[in-house]
């Protein structure tokens, strides 16, 4: 090997003064705000939502976990108050609305084969709901 080779394979690494320019071989390093990108491994700041360098949404560190067993049991005891619980006000609304209808639909019978379905669906929703926020899938 010549000795223009060997002096070619090391520039990469060093800089022109001799110093690691960071470019390649070395780990990069956080600050106390930064954190690592979930997908890219790169340097970010803290609270961003978005890598600046691969444009991958970060996921944020849920505060508020939610309790699918105690979601499952406020559906259980009342048609869409488990959904309330995981913060989907709307929703639990139309499952209560739901619900009085199919009370009112028991007067021609069909409402004995919905409101149960209903019910069961409700506390189910409720549940997995819960899990899917705790997983960090949807936001409350």
């Amino acid at each position: 090997m010549s000795s223009e080779e060997e002096v070619s394979s090391d520039t990469p690494e060093t800089g022109s003064d001799g110093s690691d320019d960071g470019s390649t071989g070395s780990s990069p390093t956080k600050g106390p705000d930064e954190v690592f990108c979930s997908s890219c491994g790169n340097v970010i700041k803290e609270d961003a939502e978005i890598c600046p360098d691969c444009g991958v949404r970060q996921k944020r560190a849920t505060t508020v976990e939610k309790n699918p067993g105690l979601a499952a049991a406020a559906s259980f005891l009342w048609t869409g108050l488990g959904q309330v619980y995981n913060g989907q006000i709307g929703k639990g609304i139309g499952f209560i609305v739901l619900q009085m209808v199919n009370v009112l639909l028991m007067f021609v019978l069909i409402g004995l084969i919905t409101f149960p379905l209903t019910w069961i669906y409700g506390i189910y929703d409720a549940y997995k709901t819960a899990e899917k926020i705790n997983e960090g899938k949807i936001e409350p």
